[in-house]
């Protein structure tokens, strides 16, 4: 398993003098045209932050503009027209990868250093406090532990709200047949279907019910309707988004429980599911916490993390993008972790800059503290080279939008007539071609050394073809029925 530390490497920008030099050069007039000639920006959008939050790179406008392209090479800049966050989402996601080749990182790829892109990872200065004020020195944040293959102190923490029950069925379902045995953790919503309850007792599953409250975060002087006019937020949390609270509140949950003693993984649950135990015989030790890769062509400079980042703090980085939705640590790394979280929000949400109306930027908050230092017990794990989560979803959208393209051109049917049609090169039970690279002859989804991976996270963004045609006829996944002795006891009890 190939682990990296944290690195610093920043690149601040000036927006303002960026934008006064567009405006001065003779291609101002020539670059408001085209925007508003599109008919999709109007002038109220025209300003470099916007520009910024709804594009990957910047391109350059104009090769013959010599004083703009001065400045964009000195500020190492580049600048593209996007006309809207469709436009812009389409193009990023449409970075060049080469499927079917070593551009996936297969692990022969000799070319490969085990750097994220080509730009070296610095060592980041070491820290006493975070931003919010939060102390680093504890020496137990960069403690281990090992479990030896017995899962029993482990824990996994979640929220699970508006889900039915095959949601539940398929995450702990899979979990509990891995043979994991520890302590499993999920936050309900307050009317959450007795049968749900029934289930989650019957495979040991400590539930949280979460209580609904006012917000007091609330922004009333913007006519406009987005985020900052909901009223409902979780409880004793009202200050922070409700889909941020999910961090203080499984710190207070990890807090409660006491027998909690060994490696936590705190994850989304909807889209993640389990092979093997994530703790169990074989896994890796755990050292503080462990913050897990995309896929190395997904970085920093994507539009989530990028534009809020730079809005807010005024530096971007140009890294691997850390998935907010999986981390795993120690119990002391884990609640520290927890902790920075919440106290970054809330400096976040006290500020109008900071303040966005978009529910993923918990994910610009997680890698804007790795990739700035503050997370100094902090490591990042490559995805698919043998840490605990596999965070797929950026192969399976690439393989989708491939596999849609190939469809059309063969058969010239429509996009969702191609998600009922078979990836290339499946068969049996393997419900994508052994080229790819993406899962074993079971079915399963594979490390790049072909070992089973652990944990899948955004599983689901493989669509219909591994979705409908594979995983749904997989009863030891999606299937998990409480025996009816047990289920009568139950409902006795």
């Amino acid at each position: 398993m190939r682990i990296k530390r944290r690195s610093t490497r920043r690149t601040c920008s000036t927006p303002r003098r960026l934008f006064a030099i567009l405006l001065s050069t003779p291609l101002a007039v020539w670059f408001l045209a085209q925007l508003v000639g599109q008919g999709t920006v109007t002038t109220q959008t025209l300003d470099l932050t916007t520009l910024l939050a709804q594009t990957q790179t910047i391109q350059a406008i104009s090769a013959s503009d010599e004083p703009t392209q001065s400045f964009l090479a000195r500020e190492k800049l580049e600048v593209s027209i996007v006309s809207n966050k469709h436009q812009a989402d389409n193009y990023i996601d449409s970075s060049p990868v080469t499927l079917k080749s070593a551009a996936m990182d297969s692990p022969e790829d000799p070319s490969f250093t085990g750097e994220t892109s080509s730009l070296a990872r610095h060592e980041a200065a070491e820290r006493t406090t975070s931003d919010a004020g939060i102390d680093l020195t504890d020496p137990t944040l960069y403690q281990s532990v090992d479990t030896q293959g017995d899962s029993s102190a482990a824990t996994v923490m979640g929220v699970a709200t508006g889900y039915d029950l095959s949601i539940f069925k398929r995450f702990v379902g899979s979990l509990r047949k891995t043979g994991y045995i520890g302590h499993i953790i999920l936050g309900l919503a307050p009317d959450v279907d007795s049968e749900i309850l029934e289930y989650l007792a019957y495979r040991n599953v400590t539930t949280k019910i979460l209580q609904w409250t006012d917000c007091t975060y609330l922004d009333n002087s913007s006519t406009t309707k987005d985020i900052f006019k909901r009223t409902t937020c979780a409880a004793p949390y009202p200050d922070i988004k409700i889909r941020w609270s999910r961090f203080p509140l499984a710190r207070d949950w990890l807090r409660e429980c006491t027998s909690c003693t060994g490696p936590i993984l705190v994850m989304d649950v909807r889209d993640s599911l389990f092979q093997v135990n994530p703790f169990g015989p074989g896994s890796p030790v755990v050292r503080g916490l462990q913050v897990f890769e995309e896929h190395k062509n997904r970085t920093t400079q994507h539009w989530l993390t990028k534009g809020p980042i730079f809005e807010c703090k005024g530096v971007s980085y140009d890294e691997t993008m850390l998935c907010s939705g999986t981390t795993i640590g120690t119990r002391a790394a884990m609640l520290k972790y927890l902790e920075i979280m919440y106290e970054e929000m809330k400096d976040w949400i006290s500020h109008p800059r900071c303040r966005f109306n978009m529910n993923g930027d918990d994910q610009s908050i997680h890698n804007h503290l790795f990739y700035s230092g503050q997370l100094p017990f902090a490591t990042a794990n490559e995805n698919r080279r043998g840490g605990i989560v596999n965070t797929a979803g950026f192969e399976g959208a690439q393989l989708v939008k491939q596999h849609s393209a190939t469809m059309r051109a063969r058969h010239g049917i429509t996009h969702g007539d191609a998600m009922w049609k078979a990836f290339d090169g499946a068969s049996g039970k393997r419900w994508i071609g052994a080229e790819f690279n993406i899962c074993d002859d079971e079915g399963y989804f594979t490390e790049f050394d072909g070992s089973r991976s652990r944990v899948v996270h955004q599983w689901d963004r493989f669509g219909r073809p591994y979705i409908n045609l594979w995983l749904n006829h997989q009863k030891w996944l999606v299937e998990d029925e409480i025996p009816s002795n047990r289920s009568s006891h139950l409902s006795a009890a």
